[in-house]
């Protein structure tokens, strides 16, 4: 973020937080395990704010933090350490409230991790998503709900071939795909057959060559022998280059682009994921998705042109 706080509608912001106060808390007996130390030098909290000056035991707003965070999620999904905690903010700094929860982390694949902190993409599509988000669970789409449901429990689950089927799945419900001629053709479709799927990835804005049309049937042909039990063939274990198609990055080593197939495929289903989610909230498309004769008819205009 460097020295600029992010701050959205709705009480919510991205910010650096200093001078925690602690004293009176019962952190321990709330989260066992916890470190105040530790959790006082974590550089940037994501935060929502009410003004409680008419009732200070008012609880604190989690659900819109849980929002928030599935937002920041799908704008770039770098996982987080999933903690939520109440504070009042005075002239001192912020003070514990005794409010708090922990659900597990969420992690990111290796391949995810490595792309930019997107702050422009943040201050540009943040409150769509996140009002796509809230309509989601308000309105309950649950051809939205479940995949923002999915993408968090993958990242929670942070295991190569759970995490993947999870995201994959998702990916089904959304594009209202069974089998995989639909599923490439929808997926395909929507995003776009030419369509990178990471972004920039390292300090230089090495951008990886793999596209939504290069990998679709892999991935959907990946994800049903995680979900049937099969073994893994060795096509999705062996290694495999990222091939950069930037001129302009000059990183060299051969071991920062070599992953298995497996590893790349199962970076590549979050950032499909991610992506047809973003691209659903930030081109107003929830009233359609929420409709499933309207969304079906979209998915099959698209496929027609793939």
């Amino acid at each position: 973020l460097g020295s600029e706080n992010l701050t959205f509608p709705d009480g919510v912001s991205i910010e650096k937080i200093q001078n925690i106060q602690w004293d009176g808390s019962f952190l321990n007996q709330i989260m066992p395990g916890m470190d105040v130390n530790a959790i006082s030098r974590w550089p940037v909290w994501l935060t929502v704010s009410k003004d409680v000056e008419r009732d200070h035991n008012a609880p604190p707003d989690y659900e819109k933090a849980q929002r928030a965070m599935s937002a920041l999620q799908i704008i770039r999904p770098f996982g987080c350490k999933n903690v939520y905690m109440g504070f009042r903010k005075n002239q001192e700094g912020w003070t514990h409230l005794n409010y708090g929860f922990h659900p597990s982390e969420m992690k990111c694949p290796d391949i995810a991790c490595m792309a930019y902190y997107d702050v422009e993409g943040i201050k540009k599509d943040f409150e769509k998503v996140y009002r796509g988000v809230s309509r989601a669970f308000d309105e309950k789409i649950t051809r939205l709900e479940n995949p923002i449901v999915l993408l968090e429990l993958g990242l929670q689950a942070n295991h190569i071939y759970l995490s993947t089927l999870m995201w994959v799945m998702a990916l089904d419900m959304l594009f209202m795909a069974e089998k995989k001629i639909p599923f490439v053709e929808r997926l395909t479709g929507f995003l776009g057959v030419d369509t990178l799927i990471f972004p920039p990835l390292f300090e230089c804005d090495f951008q990886a060559d793999l596209t939504v049309g290069s990998i679709a049937t892999d991935l959907f042909q990946f994800r049903s022998i995680v979900a049937h039990g099969k073994l893994i063939p060795k096509k999705f274990l062996a290694q495999r280059e990222l091939k950069n198609t930037n001129p302009e990055c000059s990183v060299h080593g051969e071991d920062l682009y070599q992953y298995s197939y497996s590893q790349i495929l199962s970076a590549s289903a979050l950032y499909l994921l991610v992506r047809s989610l973003r691209k659903i909230m930030v081109e107003d498309l929830i009233d359609v998705v929420g409709d499933d004769k309207k969304w079906r008819q979209k998915l099959k205009a698209g496929a027609a042109r793939y």
